[in-house]
């Protein structure tokens, strides 16, 4: 009998192709689908890996029913689908994994279930993967989806919590450069949506949001590292943190390098209703950018050479949190410093082919965790898992999770 689990990625982009590359060294994995709206993509990425486990499928993720022909044709059954796609097109995939009777995961939440979880609305298909005795886990990658586990993990040794601030830090030459250009390292048309969506801050026990780029500080990462400007960024964790958590929590904010090259661009105009005229058309701004920036897939298949180059850059991101509560009636803080994988990118680029790898791995990791069968079915947040599986699961698939904890 073969009790090994089948996976279907969707998206065998700059997630998806290492995704498939760290599932198709794992052991307990029998088969990995890898889709893609171009099926030269996902052969491309399963030429590469050269693993009998890996196939390549081409198919719409905006048609469940697609994606549920091509699973049934090329595995037969998922156990799980990681959703690899821009958050806006995951609510179609969460039907096929419903259709395919398989868990789900993504790494960044639908703006839909973010809006209902905060208006304490119930979730879109949640109901119907609980019936369907299944989980879909929401946002999890590197972050949000690590830090919310180890933000979890240090909770549990607090009997309140009054504050969690997370900040992530990585080298952007465009904040020390004179001509700023921007060079997105993921989904271009998701990664600028981001930076110009207003931010969601908890704060005052209440749910709130601010302008785009709001509260500028410099922070001192120390290190290789050093200084980098940080704001507030549209992400995941102060969403669901501060519900999940709770424990009194009056205060959760998640800061990210600020990119001037994109407030630059946000400022001229290139927001994402924004409708210009040229020449008697008219065409979409954000159009016209998203046509000119790179794709950041060739950052999945650049030469080893190449990436080898990238590594110590990529080493240096961290990503730092601060839990302050009390514990036994006395103030306790804990602060948290890890690397969340990237600073095990020459491990990484040996094992599987590249150096960027944080967020497919952990998506990797939830996958693997849901088919345990140890998760409660419905809407799942990163934080609501084991925290101690998950980071005993996430060191045994090739890479550590590294904290250094005060």
């Amino acid at each position: 009998m073969n009790n090994k689990t089948n996976v279907l990625v969707v998206g065998a982009g700059a997630q998806g192709a290492p995704c498939a590359a760290i599932l198709a060294r794992q052991p307990g994995v029998g088969r990995v689908l890898l889709g893609s709206h171009k099926l030269a993509d996902a052969e491309s990425v399963r030429d590469r890996l050269g693993s009998a486990k890996v196939a390549a499928a081409g198919f719409d993720a905006r048609d469940p029913a697609a994606i549920a022909r091509s699973v049934k044709e090329s595995l037969g059954t998922a156990d799980v689908v990681i959703d690899l796609t821009p958050s806006f097109i995951s609510v179609h995939v969460m039907e096929a994994a419903l259709a395919l009777n398989a868990h789900y995961v993504n790494t960044a939440a639908c703006p839909e279930h973010l809006a209902q979880l905060i208006q304490g609305q119930p979730l879109d298909l949640a109901d119907k993967f609980v019936a369907a005795g299944k989980s879909a886990l929401l946002g999890c990658g590197a972050t949000p989806g690590v830090l919310n586990v180890i933000c979890r993990r240090f909770c549990d040794e607090l009997d309140t919590v009054e504050r969690i601030e997370i900040r992530a830090g990585f080298h952007v030459p465009a904040q020390k450069e004179m001509v700023r250009t921007w060079m997105p390292n993921w989904c271009p048309e998701q990664q600028y949506f981001d930076y110009c969506d207003p931010p969601c801050l908890f704060h005052d026990g209440r749910h709130e949001h601010m302008p785009v780029f709001y509260e500028p500080e410099t922070y001192d990462f120390g290190g290789n590292l050093g200084e980098i400007q940080l704001t507030h960024h549209a992400h995941d964790e102060q969403y669901s943190l501060p519900l999940t958590i709770g424990k009194g929590i009056q205060y959760c904010c998640y800061k990210f390098p600020f990119e001037p090259a994109i407030a630059t661009l946000f400022a001229t105009g290139f927001t994402p209703d924004r409708v210009v005229e040229v020449e008697g058309g008219k065409v979409k701004a954000i159009d016209v950018l998203m046509a000119l920036v790179p794709r950041p897939v060739q950052l999945a298949v650049l030469d080893p050479q190449v990436q080898k180059t990238l590594v110590p850059l990529i080493a240096d991101t961290e990503a730092h949190i601060l839990i302050k509560g009390t514990a036994g009636g006395k103030d306790k803080t804990f602060r948290i410093e890890t690397g969340v994988f990237y600073d095990e990118a020459a491990k990484a680029l040996e094992l599987f082919g590249t150096a960027i790898v944080g967020v497919a791995y952990a998506a990797a990791t939830g996958a693997l965790q849901l088919t345990e069968g140890k998760t409660k079915a419905g809407m799942v947040w990163p934080e609501e898992l084991d925290a101690v599986r998950f980071i005993a699961l996430t060191n045994t698939l090739g890479l550590t999770l590294n904290m250094t904890v005060r």
